[in-house]
């Protein structure tokens, strides 16, 4: 008995017959099909329409039961060939790892999205949004509301977290947008957009070929075209590498973990080049795997090497370079260099304070750093030190003073035996 099935390589799509399912048979085949469609290095992933992995005999089995034996197929040669003219996700005013996590989360769905061969937009934002949602069956009308409304998942409507980011589908043909502001990115997947009034988005707005946009949000905001291997195959390939090696790492898998790390930085600068904020991205996590392993040299090294790409990309004041100083600064402090320690901590905390301006629970933490390595308490205005003491809620006052009187005490033993 046989099965026929279709794979997809490069947006083209190529037929095939199963003998057996199983997935060695699954890559055989494709690897058969990829002779004809010129691919010269290996295979490295194969997924559904749903974008799911499939690894495994059952994975392919499942997919006969669900009628759909359609996959998609990607060779580390997809990388090479890309326009890096063609811009990535925007680090500069949202960083996070959650920032990370929810635009691969919406790259997902406009994946599958457009294989469903659907409209729709997708909202990735900052903090729960001020917004009412009027549908009906083909439409909605999104406006500004004056209060916090929650939106949930509904029919017409998929609402996801990641932290203090939301992501937001809206399945609809037409959009229409009054006086928004959407804080973060916009992904239009082949829907009509409609705007009245001021809309706002502060960062990227990343349409498919299909879109229709308003005019006056033409003239106002510039169009990314979506790119599946730049906004969705490698930041995706990335992130399931770093999701790998923390798995790998909290079993104690630590060759494995470091095989991931690395495979991460080289797909990085293979695909975008050597000064780019996604390679300085995969730089940090392995110095932080190195870092853990006390290979104090190889964590101070990548993290250099990420350091000097974040300033030239986002110049002196980012928060990955705060966040750089801080890891630097702890790898100086486990190996008892107090003085340059304290250098990178205080580096960090004064970049922080012109990023953030407020006290939050960053700066919070570059003070906690600080403080715990330094204990000089005199120095801790009330600007910085008490916004500190409420932001470690896992402390009351008394306990937080306590213990970074304690550390103070302890560190100041170490220097005069040190010393002596």
């Amino acid at each position: 008995m046989s099965w026929k099935g279709i794979v997809t390589i490069n947006s083209k799509d190529y037929e095939f017959t199963l003998n057996s399912l199983t997935i060695e048979e699954l890559k055989a085949q494709i690897t058969e099909i990829s002779k004809v469609s010129e691919q010269k290095t290996d295979l490295i992933k194969i997924t559904d329409t749903n974008d799911q992995n499939i690894e495994t005999d059952q994975q392919v089995q499942q997919s006969l039961q669900d009628c759909q034996l359609h996959f998609f197929a990607y060779f580390q040669t997809d990388y090479h060939f890309l326009s890096i003219s063609t811009q990535t996700l925007d680090f500069h005013k949202h960083w996070s790892i959650d920032w990370i996590k929810a635009n691969c989360e919406a790259a997902k769905i406009v994946r599958q999205t457009l294989n469903a061969n659907k409209q729709g937009l997708v909202c990735v934002v900052k903090s729960k949004p001020r917004w009412q949602i009027e549908a009906n069956e083909d439409s909605v009308t999104m406006r500004s509301s004056f209060s916090v409304i929650a939106l949930k998942s509904n029919d017409g409507m998929e609402v996801k977290q990641f932290g203090d980011y939301w992501v937001y589908l809206l399945k609809y043909k037409v959009v229409r947008l009054h006086k928004v502001e959407i804080d973060g990115n916009v992904y239009v997947i082949g829907c009509e957009i409609q705007c009245k009034d001021n809309v706002t988005i502060t960062t990227q707005m990343i349409v498919t070929k299909t879109a229709i946009i308003d005019q006056r949000l033409k003239q106002s905001h510039s169009q990314i075209e979506w790119n599946a291997i730049i906004h969705h195959d490698v930041p995706l390939q990335l992130q399931e590498l770093q999701d790998k090696a923390f798995e790998h790492s909290n079993e104690g898998q630590l060759c494995a973990a470091f095989e991931c790390l690395q495979k991460a930085v080289k797909i990085a600068i293979d695909t975008f080049g050597s000064d780019h904020p996604y390679v300085a991205d995969a730089y940090s996590n392995l110095g932080i795997a190195h870092s853990k392993q006390q290979k104090f040299d190889e964590a101070l090294n990548c993290y250099e090497i990420a350091i000097n790409i974040c300033l030239k990309v986002f110049g002196d004041e980012h928060g990955w370079i705060c966040n750089l100083n801080d890891h630097i600064g702890l790898v100086y402090q486990n190996q008892g260099i107090y003085d340059t320690a304290i250098q990178y901590h205080q580096r960090a905390l004064k970049i922080r304070k012109c990023v953030f301006q407020k006290p939050t629970e960053l700066t919070g933490d570059a003070s906690w750093n600080l403080g715990r390595l330094c204990g000089c308490f005199i120095k801790f205005s009330f600007f910085f030190f008490f916004p500190l003491l409420f932001l470690k809620k896992k402390k009351n006052i008394k306990e937080t003073f306590h213990t970074l009187k304690a550390v103070f005490l302890v560190k100041v033993n170490k220097i005069a035996l040190k010393s002596n």
